[in-house]
């Protein structure tokens, strides 16, 4: 016989009461919230490209930025990471390369203002020849860089309306660096005195080859190699601001021959590599750079 304290079992499981409707849709509630807290896939920013993409993924599918997170590193996003940094370092050694250029450019340049004369002691000639010397090798550096520099793919893919309104953005923006570029240099000039280059050319030949070398060749060589193979190669290695600013100093140390126009030139880069960012290519900056140059050039060796 069964103990007394077991009690009698049910006929069937039509026994057992069921529980009001209400009760069911707030315990079936109740497992949904807890499915939720539980279940719920955490979602970040990517650091490189900012768009909102699963914590768990361990490579961005917009930027193919690898993951912070050291859980989801695995052995092909180190090989990859390791080449990313590669490909700085053989930019930088092409970077220094440039660097040497512009130094012995403004060690020749200051040597002979020390000695006085027209046009910081060099005659029209002299500066068309050592400026056409000047921007070879920087064209000559850059296209050595384009062909060993093995630049990391990074799709920037603004939108349409991102990429139509970058232009009319680029003009404000190109008034606004002129506006700064020539205040800066005319405050230099009232406290520094610093001596002016005028320049009087024989020829339209002559004029028309100074103006491709102060406008159309500086802009489009130092655009590709600072815009495009410097910040891409930064932004495999550090977040988008980071690579901006990084790029643009890198921009204006480049141009240490001009060591009082740096500071202006930084902020000048950092505008161009938001330029390359709204619209998504180099045509941008690289005609913003040109007319600048042809304004600033116009004003500080024609006028």
């Amino acid at each position: 016989m069964e103990p007394e304290s077991w009690g009698e079992p049910l006929a069937d499981q039509s026994d057992y009461p069921e529980p009001p409707a209400a009760d069911q849709d707030e315990i079936f509630a109740n497992s949904d919230i807890f499915a939720d807290d539980e279940f719920e896939e955490a979602i970040v920013d990517c650091w490189r490209c900012r768009k909102s993409i699963s914590e768990a993924a361990s490579v961005c599918p917009y930027c193919d930025a690898k993951s912070l997170n050291p859980q989801n590193v695995s052995a092909t996003l180190v090989e990859n990471s390791s080449t990313h940094h590669q490909a700085l370092i053989h930019a930088l050694l092409w970077f220094a390369a440039m660097l040497a250029i512009s130094v012995v450019h403004g060690v020749f340049v200051h040597v002979r203002v020390l000695f006085g004369g027209p046009n910081n002691g060099l005659t029209d000639g002299e500066l068309l020849v050592l400026t056409t010397v000047v921007s070879f090798f920087g064209l000559a550096l850059t296209i050595g860089a384009a062909s060993h520099v093995k630049v990391p793919t990074v799709p920037l893919e603004p939108s349409t309306s991102t990429r139509l309104l970058a232009w009319p953005i680029g003009g404000l923006v190109l008034a606004g660096l002129l506006g700064l570029n020539i205040g800066y240099h005319w405050v230099l000039i009232q406290m520094l005195d610093v001596p002016q280059v005028h320049v009087q050319f024989e020829s339209t030949a002559q004029w028309i080859w100074w103006g491709i070398l102060i406008t159309i060749l500086p802009a489009v060589t130092e655009e590709f190699f600072f815009r495009f193979i410097m910040f891409d190669c930064l932004r495999n290695v550090v977040n988008r601001e980071t690579a901006v600013w990084l790029s643009a100093l890198i921009f204006g140390m480049a141009h240490i021959g001009q060591p009082f126009s740096i500071p202006v030139l930084i902020i000048i880069g950092v505008a161009l590599a938001y330029l390359r960012l709204l619209s998504g290519g180099l045509a941008l900056p690289m005609i913003i750079h040109c007319l600048h140059n042809a304004v600033v050039g116009y004003l500080e060796y024609i006028q």
